[in-house]
């Protein structure tokens, strides 16, 4: 698979859910009275506020997690990973985008948190993982290893 073509539009899609999820965070007033009764209390208020900002708050943590990860180049060059990040940070961009321009309540963007935020981080935390558990010099040792022994065999016959 050609890589070529993901890592722009990797990193412009994920700039772009960063950016529409901070938008959301600066406006997040319409969200959280609309999430409320027609008749609220400032502790109902507060309550749902403190909700919205920690999930917000999550969000931008796991966004920056997979942009330095992808920013490294530890990810840049997995086109599986690529792909999948791609793919579920475009669709949690439209949603987001739907999300802010319609003033949705707080509880639907729990649901774009898991499938566009949240998994794509998971994926890249084990995409992490299996680029670092094999390397060419893991490989190799075994290799040495085992010749080493059999020309300590050899020497061991010439005595």
């Amino acid at each position: 698979m050609r890589v070529n073509g993901l890592i722009p539009a990797r990193f412009l899609v994920l700039i772009s859910h960063i950016v529409i999820t901070v938008t959301i965070f600066i406006s997040r007033d319409l969200h959280i009275k609309a999430s409320l009764s027609t008749t609220y209390t400032t502790a109902e208020y507060n309550a749902e506020d403190l909700k919205f900002i920690i999930v917000l708050a999550v969000s931008c943590f796991l966004f920056a997690f997979e942009l330095l990860s992808f920013l490294f180049g530890v990810t840049m060059f997995l086109p599986t990973q690529s792909l999948f990040s791609t793919a579920s940070h475009f669709a949690g961009s439209v949603a987001l985008l739907l999300f802010l321009l319609d003033s949705w309540p707080v509880n639907d963007f729990f649901y774009i948190f898991g499938f566009c935020i949240a998994f794509p981080a998971v994926t890249e935390v084990f995409a992490i993982i299996s680029a670092f558990s094999y390397s060419p010099k893991s490989a190799e040792a075994p290799a040495k290893s085992s010749k080493q022994a059999a020309g300590q065999r050899g020497g061991a016959k010439a005595s």
